[in-house]
């Protein structure tokens, strides 16, 4: 018992020398529903200073923080503050170029096609594919709207605003989308080239053709599928000498449908068959920058598609060469 005793004293006294205080756990404090007696209103909580701004709040350029002028609409060019914030053009895109590959290029893709590796994954027809940011509709968009899209998403995209806090980071990102797209859209300065080049185009369209002679897109894909058929290798495969033979061209795969069913799932189906081709391709030595992929939907009959003969034409997928290589 003595023993026992002992101990307890012998613990009270390191308490004691330790300074352990029980209002280490019953401070004085105001709760901020509470009372005070050290202001006049009696009141905890106060109100802010007037002319305060919490950190990081003072946005006065409204321009280069939320790409709407004082009307609230989005301006049309990229804030010169975001490319001298970045040190000039040249880092101004390569940071661009470094966010656009970590951010947006698993599903955009690092072309900008849509053809990420989310996309490559596999997609059903009725689930929405990543936008294809060279055609004409994302093209005619204002560097502002792009920079709102990438901030705040758009459809099934969540906005990108936390992951980019960094403003500068976000219009990179614009201008590296702007860069994509006039590399994609690029054509040849006019020389004493440009008529070989053009004959060129012509020889490997029609090599092209004959490569795909007989075939439709009832070959390729079951009904309201993205999968390629065992047999469609048969035609695609005739494709590679083709494309290795002509290395500095660029062709565009396209995907096209009949007008059974929603407009809207029959363009994510012809964009998602198009892709699959092009991932063949890409798969059997097609360079990256050789190809791109294009859904058309329904809007581009070559038969009746008031009968089967000519719905089944419809149902098609098309190469086209279109000129130098990106």
């Amino acid at each position: 018992m003595k023993r026992v005793l002992g101990a307890l004293g012998a613990v009270g006294v390191l308490a004691l020398l330790s300074g352990c205080h029980i209002d280490m756990w019953q401070q004085p404090k105001a709760k901020a529903d509470g009372e005070s007696d050290f202001f006049k209103d009696r009141s905890v909580s106060r109100s802010f200073v007037e002319g305060t701004v919490p950190v990081g709040g003072l946005r006065l350029d409204r321009a280069y923080f939320e790409g709407k002028d004082t009307a609230g609409k989005p301006i049309v060019q990229i804030p010169a503050k975001a490319v001298e914030t970045l040190g000039g053009p040249k880092e101004f895109l390569e940071r661009g170029e470094n966010r656009y590959n970590v951010f947006c290029a698993p599903c955009h893709g690092r072309l900008g096609d849509g053809n990420g590796f989310i996309a490559q994954r596999g997609l059903g027809y009725w689930q929405k594919v990543p936008a294809n940011l060279h055609t004409d509709k994302i093209r005619k968009k204002t560097d502002g709207e792009v920079y709102n899209t990438v901030v705040h998403g758009k459809g099934v995209m969540y906005g990108y605003g936390a992951r980019l806090p960094e403003i500068e980071d976000r219009w990179a990102v614009v201008g590296y989308v702007r860069a994509l797209q006039k590399a994609h859209g690029a054509t040849s300065e006019p020389s004493s080239a440009s008529a070989p080049a053009s004959a060129q185009v012509q020889q490997a369209q029609q090599e092209v053709d004959s490569a795909l002679s007989g075939l439709t897109g009832d070959v390729l894909f079951d009904t309201g599928k993205t999968e390629l058929k065992p047999a469609a290798r048969t035609f695609l495969d005739k494709l590679g000498p083709v494309l290795k033979k002509y290395p500095t061209l660029r062709f565009e795969v396209g995907g096209h449908t009949d007008s059974q069913g929603n407009a809207d799932k029959n363009k994510t189906l012809s964009e998602g068959r198009a892709r699959a081709v092009r991932s063949y391709l890409l798969g059997r030595g097609a360079s990256d920058g050789q190809l791109s992929a294009t859904g058309y939907g329904q809007t581009v009959p070559v038969g009746d598609n008031g009968t089967s003969e000519g719905r089944a034409k419809n149902r098609r997928i098309t190469f086209k060469a279109l000129g130098g290589a990106s």
